[in-house]
């Protein structure tokens, strides 16, 4: 039996890093992992988080997240693995005097 795999789609391209973002939602039926590859230029502050919502209106971060920008390197990965959330997005919360351009991709599978 074949396993279903979403290979790597851009979830945000260019997102100005001096405010909050959001990627692009994934529909998670049928799959069990996400994980999503940041990469930024520029100056930014903040945290990278990830979301989950069963409805696709209230989100919620989930481990891992609030992860300093500050202290990582771009690209960095951030893996959500067995989730049961419907949805999943990735966020960015800009801290005061950032700046830059942030993309994301998203990649999923069925494990």
């Amino acid at each position: 039996m074949s396993k279903k795999v979403i290979q790597p789609i851009d979830v945000l391209v260019a997102g100005d890093m001096s405010g909050t973002l959001h990627g692009l939602a994934s529909h998670m039926p049928f799959m069990d992992d996400v994980g999503y590859q940041y990469v930024w230029t520029g100056s930014p502050v903040g945290t990278m988080n990830v979301q989950v919502s069963m409805d696709g209106i209230n989100w919620s971060n989930v481990s891992p997240t609030g992860i300093d920008i500050t202290t990582a390197t771009s690209p960095y990965f951030i893996d959500v693995n067995l989730t049961a959330a419907y949805m999943v997005r990735p966020s960015f919360d800009a801290g005061g005097g950032s700046s830059g351009s942030l993309s994301i991709k998203a990649a999923l599978k069925e494990v």
